[in-house]
């Protein structure tokens, strides 16, 4: 229940532009999403391999689900890693 509602907090914390600690995921370290449209926007992700990019026109729902999920990383490789145009920072 504890780790819910951490999450919560955290898909809240989604639409702020701040930082979103994802440090209980083995692969990524923590994530941030910039609304550009109502819908899709581009989301900020660095990894533990200290690796930085940013994922251009994702949707809302896909960057509040990766918040959500019990493993991050593996959202990630089915949901975004191939499938949006990004950019290493």
């Amino acid at each position: 229940m504890e780790v819910k509602s951490v999450m919560n907090e955290k898909t809240r914390m989604l639409n702020e532009e701040k930082w979103i600690d994802l440090s209980y995921s083995h692969a990524i370290y923590r994530a941030r999403y910039f609304p550009m449209t109502r819908n899709t926007g581009d989301l900020e992700i660095r990894f533990r391999s200290q690796k930085h990019y940013v994922y251009y026109d994702v949707p809302k729902t896909v960057a509040k689900r990766l918040t959500e999920v019990e493993s991050p990383g593996k959202y990630f490789q089915k949901k975004i890693r191939d499938t949006y145009n990004f950019e290493m920072v």
